[in-house]
């Protein structure tokens, strides 16, 4: 039964003038040639079989002055689109019928929605087209005209209008929860987005968002080149300044300031541009016209949280309060945002600027495990990027006027260290929710002195926020009490506290150790099991409370531990010494220097005691 909010169309009819409007919210088109194809295929076979009428789906629009919004169906619609439009071009049919169909603030897109054929296949919509015309081409004694005929007239969609009062958030979750839309991510996206007034705000705001939403890559390098004549302007540069490497954060403090920026720019002659970088960004495809793409691949990398998760960092630090760091909450509690623009202009700085913090303050890795990497973005003269080392380079000695003089192979070491720390806290606590760690360090950064007024913080300061986080991490109470309870419950993250320490002043704890060099040692994710140096099941002198003694456990990776089972100390200590297995633990190593002929009760004790003081170097007594 149809009411004027549900109606059963023909194609043709979608083409009788009525607008339909893609958001920006919505992803781009993504159909590839499997289902353009199996598109085609189920109408030629409905076509072969002389159906009355065929369905193809559901379109879910939301009426607004200027069209209709479109909710749900728009791949099968643009798709629609494209056949329609190769169909018109077709030598055999007389045809101009079209759906109009626009996508709001992607003019790339609605440009190649209006030259398909003309122009090179760069973007999805002409790769999309180009499908259509391999199909076709493909087919053989096939009747276009009769199809085009079929497709205009016997195929059909359900369009079904939702009520003025919808509350299209709620609509949005709901498709999320069903899987067939949008992620929890892009659904507050359009919530915060549907809060500000005027395209300039919604624009601005989608810029910034977009780019930090890449959790990829730096987010620097993900605002677009604009052509401007013969000049290739990269909008960072206008927001940020010619060197990216010395941002000055305050510019990041007013979002109707950054916009009038935007709206003013000055070519480099210093005579004023025909057209804002607004304008300019509506011609970039959703940031990507002219992107050049070396230098995009350059700085790609594996992050150590999701965008969602990132999200709930962020918010958490808006907000001064205590807010769940879990992407399940996400949408609830941004609803405490509120609805001023205002709130949302400030919130999507600060996500900027923390997300600027995050690029080139926390580790990353590249495709190998355990390659743990702390670089930033430099901007060289001839206008490419490049990443280098945050420091120990010439970054850092550009960045720190007090460095400038300094010792490089300092620097490096501090580098080393600060990467220490940072794949320590990660591989302790490697889930990408409840990262907490995370939280604590970006907050630091955030709130530093040093970070609200320019891009740069030398590595001393970094380290000294670090290791007083690190100790106060192990100073936590919940951890001292598992820690007393011994074996199993001792946290990971003890043990590679103490790794850390012990790598630190490798030199005074086991600058000849055979087992391990301090240069070889990285915090792995495979250390996560907990190795008893006399085994557990062995039999013996050794009581169960000297077995789960501190003095005779150590991390190290599931698979050695496994492998060594149940052999006695001497017999592990044989392992390591022919290469079968390598050492990836300094606390290890230090054990299997020792005399393992003996090792008993007083041995773990004394094992115990001079681990115990390097953890707690305030008492420098055993204190369990």
């Amino acid at each position: 039964m149809e009411n004027n909010q549900v109606k059963t169309l023909t194609v043709s009819e979608l083409c009788n003038g009525d607008k339909y409007i893609i958001p920006i919210y919505q992803r781009n088109y993504a159909w590839g040639r499997d289902e353009i194809e199996l598109l085609i295929q189920d109408i030629s076979e409905a076509l072969k079989n002389k159906e009355n009428n065929y369905y193809i789906g559901s379109l879910v629009v939301a009426k607004r002055k200027d069209g209709y919004e479109v909710i749900d169906g728009q791949q099968r619609l643009t798709t629609l689109k494209l056949l329609l439009s190769y169909l018109n071009n077709h030598p055999n049919i007389n045809e101009n019928q079209n759906i109009n169909l626009n996508f709001e603030y992607r003019d790339k897109s609605n440009q190649s929605l209006n030259d398909l054929g003309n122009s090179e296949y760069g973007n999805s919509i002409e790769i999309g087209y180009k499908f259509i015309l391999d199909i076709f081409n493909e087919k053989n004694n096939f009747n276009e005209k009769e199809f085009s005929s079929f497709l205009r007239n016997k195929v059909v969609i359900l369009r079904t209008e939702v009520p003025e009062d919808t509350d299209l958030n709620h609509y949005f979750e709901i498709m999320n929860n069903r899987g067939e839309q949008l992620e929890k991510h892009e659904v507050l996206k359009a919530r915060l987005m549907e809060k500000l007034t005027g395209d300039d705000d919604k624009k601005l705001f989608a810029l910034i968002w977009d780019a930090c939403s890449d959790m990829s890559v730096y987010a620097i390098k993900r605002f677009p080149y604009s052509k401007d004549k013969d000049k290739n302007i990269r909008t960072s540069e206008v927001f940020f300044g010619e060197l990216v490497n010395k941002i000055p954060m305050q510019t990041l403090e007013n979002f109707d300031a950054m916009k009038s920026t935007l709206n003013e720019f000055k070519n480099n002659d210093g005579e004023p541009n025909n057209k804002s970088i607004l304008s300019l960004l509506k011609e970039t495809d959703n940031n990507r016209l002219n992107q050049d793409k070396r230098n995009y691949e350059d700085g790609n990398f594996q992050s150590i949280i999701d965008f969602p998760n990132f999200l709930m960092i962020v918010y958490k630090i808006f907000r001064g309060r205590d807010v769940p760091l879990n992407d399940k909450y996400l949408l609830n509690e941004f609803k405490e945002i509120g609805n001023e623009p205002a709130t949302i202009k400030e919130f999507i700085l600060l996500l900027l600027k923390v997300r600027l913090i995050f690029d080139r303050y926390i580790i990353k890795s590249k495709e190998e495990e355990d390659s743990w990497i702390l670089n930033g973005i430099k901007k060289y003269k001839e206008g490419s990027f490049r990443e280098v080392n945050t420091f120990g380079t010439a970054l850092e000695r550009l960045d720190n006027d007090a460095d400038k003089d300094g010792d490089t192979d300092d620097l490096s070491e501090n580098h080393t260290k600060i990467v220490q720390l940072l794949s320590m806290f990660h591989i302790s606590f490697r889930q990408k929710t409840y990262k907490d760690w995370l939280f604590d360090v970006l907050e630091k950064l955030y709130k530093s002195k040093k970070l609200e007024t320019t891009y740069s913080l030398s590595a001393v300061e970094y380290i000294e926020i670090l290791e007083q986080l690190a100790y106060e991490y192990y100073k936590n109470s919940k951890r001292q009490e598992l820690f007393k309870l011994g074996g199993q419950n001792i946290p990971n993250y003890i043990f590679n506290y103490l790794d850390y320490l012990l790598w630190k002043n490798w030199d005074n704890h086991g600058k000849d150790n055979k087992f391990l060099k301090k240069s070889d040692f990285v915090f792995s994710l495979s250390r996560n099991s907990i190795e008893h140096y006399f085994p557990q099941s062995r039999i013996g002198s050794l009581s169960e409370n000297d077995k789960d003694n501190f003095g005779n456990l150590c991390l190290i990776s599931h698979y050695q531990n496994s492998s060594l089972n149940n052999e006695v100390p001497s017999e592990k200590r044989k392992r390591y010494e022919s290469g079968s297995l390598k050492c990836i633990s300094p606390k290890q190593a230090l054990m299997l220097s020792l005399s393992c002929d003996s090792w008993g009760s007083e041995e773990i004790k004394k094992h115990n005691d001079n681990m115990m003081k390097i953890l707690n170097p305030e008492s420098n007594q055993h204190n369990k």
